[in-house]
């Protein structure tokens, strides 16, 4: 007979998801003003003085390699990593969690692939914003901005 026991509980990572909905919040706020208004505003700009392509697509890849978002990236990861396993550092939350029919294994598993979505899941819809307003303003740059998201991960 096969054993049933799973490695990953979908309520846990459900539950992870919606109860961290701030963390999705901040990220994309903080993306939002430090790299697409930007490029909204300079291309915008650019437009109105008749730029062009190259002009563009010099300044874009500049302001994604100079943005400077790893420290904010590593400290984003960090306050994930935290609230996740907050639970484990108070002895009531612990123990109920715990005496729920999940194994250490699945509690761990369920809450790092949850944090592990929050992390990875606003940057990626980020850079999609940012190949969507290169596509309109003309620039055929989605590679290039997929590489670049390679890079802020």
């Amino acid at each position: 007979m096969k054993s049933k026991t799973s490695l990953f509980n979908k309520t846990i990572f459900r539950k992870d998801i919606t109860r961290f909905w701030p963390l999705w919040a901040l990220q994309l706020v903080a993306g939002l003003l430090v790299l697409i208004a930007p490029m909204m505003s300079e291309l915008s700009y650019m437009s109105s003085i008749h730029a062009g392509t190259d002009e563009k697509m010099s300044f874009m890849v500049t302001l994604i390699k100079n943005s400077c978002l790893s420290p904010y990236t590593m400290s984003a990861g960090i306050v994930v990593a935290v609230c996740v396993f907050l639970y484990l550092t108070r002895e009531r939350d612990a123990y109920t969690i715990h005496s729920f029919p999940f194994t250490r294994t699945t509690l761990f598993v369920s809450h790092y692939l949850a944090g592990l979505v929050i992390l990875l899941v606003p940057p990626v819809i980020i850079e999609l914003l940012l190949a969507l307003i290169a596509q309109f303003h003309g620039l055929n740059v989605i590679f290039v901005v997929m590489i670049f998201l390679l890079e802020w991960l």
